[in-house]
């Protein structure tokens, strides 16, 4: 290889090093600072470059591809607020457990505190929500190449190992940032550098985290009533699988675990905890994060079972604080110590209400007059049941609807959210990040704040060449307002919380390549989402709900549930 400055040698030797390590896709914005970055990713034909002219979506872009492949991925900006822009999305990334390596480019040291133009303070931007942090002095002969090789070993390590997250290295890119015609480049290898060059193999060889620690696993083995919950953020799909088959236990999913198949899923956990107080484990076993449903969490906060948590991590995740074992194991070492155990006396009874449930929902909704947002929950998710695809939600109301009315029962949907922190940024960044990253089609149940919220990245939407289907509810302001107490406050309510913002999305999409459909009726709905299907644009279907209304029907479906069960 031939350079002729250092910055474009050191911006070689960290794109090389990242894409050893197994890294494959870099998220670029457009500036000048980072140059030598952006023309060393340029010029690795192994790495996949994606540009947004936007931070704050080009950070949620590479969140949704990076959540999908649960591999690290690059993230390269210049200085000042485009750095700040990450930051929504670093957030999410650290509470989310989602591997990112932000490469920001800043002024070198002579520049900083000088009054120097885009020159902020970039040192620790990020605070906690990173798993480590590096100030990259500027490339020159002195610095040890070695050191930045090692630097790069760290950060995907602590990206990707244990507490996957983000990590965030800042480079003090000296001025000319494009290699000048006459090389100023004299630099001596070292004989460990010189076989890295001669390799393929990255510099440093970590093991990949094991957790070799004997477990006790006495009160699954004696439980006699075991429930398993079943939360957010689980990567080991086939262990768990295992497991359920293993313990025949009732299993409560989340709508993000991933798990809502198999015969002892319980899948309307949600509705079946609205009216069912009686229900007693002796032992439950909970692995990932919280879970989205209320009524699930109510019953973990009042449970008198003993509960054992199941953790690769040594972060705490229990915002309930109850007291608890905790097996810090991969659930693919409890399938190991797992001899014997009870099928749960309460499994016949969880079955018989989920079947229960499961009829009258389709009962329910066999015949709707209108397009209320419980449906399109409900009808999106028998629409894809068979597919093999990824399911966005967005907060709010739409995760919540399709945790309680959906019936997604089969291995092949990947269904994610921001849940992590459950903002509003970056839904639409991330759902086209997830089908770059998938290659098969994305669908989507999102609110409208939520895509007002990120219209710029419609531009990421038109260009995805996986298919995308995106369902738009309009109920025309913020619709979970609705269902919480300041809602009495009638005077305030509708400016400060409703918000209306009377936006016409025909008019705000028709800038874009996208497909627009405007559905009134369940019919409608229906012929959008196969018109869809044979679309190989993105494909967005907006349904106008009234608010006032929508929280009406839900008190009302509820109420008619609890007759049924009576």
């Amino acid at each position: 290889m031939n350079f002729n400055s250092f910055n474009d040698f050191f911006s070689y030797v960290a794109l090389e090093e990242f894409q050893r390590l197994g890294g494959e896709h870099v998220f670029i914005a457009p500036g000048s600072r980072s140059t030598p970055l952006v023309l060393a990713a340029h010029k690795n034909k192994k790495l996949k470059k994606h540009v947004h002219f936007d931070e704050r979506g080009l950070g949620f872009y590479a969140l949704g591809c990076a959540r999908f492949t649960q591999k690290p991925v690059m993230v390269i900006t210049t200085s000042g607020t485009a750095v700040a822009n990450l930051y929504p999305a670093v957030i999410e990334a650290f509470y989310s457990h989602i591997p990112l390596i932000i490469c920001s480019a800043d002024r070198p040291f002579e520049l900083r505190d000088s009054g120097a133009n885009q020159a902020i303070d970039q040192n620790q931007i990020f605070g906690k929500y990173v798993r480590f942090f590096s100030d990259i002095p500027s490339p020159n002969a002195t610095t040890p190449i070695e050191s930045l090789l090692t630097t790069m070993d760290t950060s995907f390590y602590k990206s990707s190992q244990l507490q996957p997250g983000p990590v965030h290295l800042n480079w003090m890119f000296q001025e000319p940032l494009v290699p000048p015609k006459v090389s100023e480049f004299h630099f001596a290898p070292s004989k460990k550098f010189q076989d890295w060059l001669n390799s393929s193999a990255p510099y440093t060889q970590y093991s990949r985290n094991t957790i070799s620690a004997e477990i006790n696993t006495d009160l699954i083995s004696t439980a006699q009533n075991g429930l398993v919950v079943l939360g957010s953020q689980i990567s080991e799909f086939a262990a768990v699988k295992e497991l359920i088959d293993l313990l025949q236990w009732p299993v409560l999913p989340d709508i993000q675990s991933g798990f809502r198949f198999s015969s002892n899923i319980i899948s309307h956990c949600d509705l079946i905890l609205e009216i069912k107080k009686d229900l007693s484990p002796d032992v439950i076993l909970q692995i990932g994060g919280a879970p989205t449903s209320k009524n699930l969490t109510q019953f973990l906060k009042n449970t008198s079972a003993q509960i054992v948590q199941v953790t690769s991590s040594t972060e705490r995740m229990d915002p309930l604080h109850l007291p608890k074992t905790v097996l810090h194991a991969t659930v693919a070492k409890l399938n190991a110590h797992i001899k014997n155990v009870q099928s749960a006396k309460d499994l016949f009874v969880w079955k018989t209400l989920e079947n229960k449930t499961e009829k009258f929902l389709n009962s329910y909704f066999e015949s709707p007059e209108n397009l209320t947002e419980p449906y399109v929950a409900f009808a999106l998710s028998k629409f894809i049941s068979q597919a093999e695809c990824n399911l966005y939600l967005s907060s709010s109301r739409p995760v919540r609807d399709m945790d309680r009315y959906g019936s997604c029962t089969e291995t092949k949907i990947h269904t994610f959210s921001h849940r992590g922190t459950s903002g509003i940024d970056g839904n639409l960044a991330t759902l086209a990040g997830t089908a770059l990253a998938s290659n098969r089609r994305t669908y989507a149940l999102i609110g409208d704040l939520a895509a007002l919220h990120d219209l710029n990245s419609l531009a990421l939407l038109e260009k995805t060449e996986s298919p995308i289907t995106i369902v738009l509810i309009n109920n025309n302001g913020g619709g979970i307002f609705s269902f919480l107490p300041v809602a009495q406050e009638q005077e305030a309510f509708e400016k400060y919380f409703g918000m209306p913002h009377n936006q016409n999305f025909e008019k705000l999409l028709s800038g874009f390549d996208t497909n627009f459909f405007k559905a009134h009726s369940p019919k409608q709905f229906f012929d959008a989402l196969e018109m869809a299907e044979h679309s190989p644009l993105c494909s967005i279907i907006e349904i106008e709900t009234n608010r006032a209304e929508n929280y009406t029907f839900h008190k009302k479906l509820l109420q008619d549930f609890q007759k049924s069960e009576a």
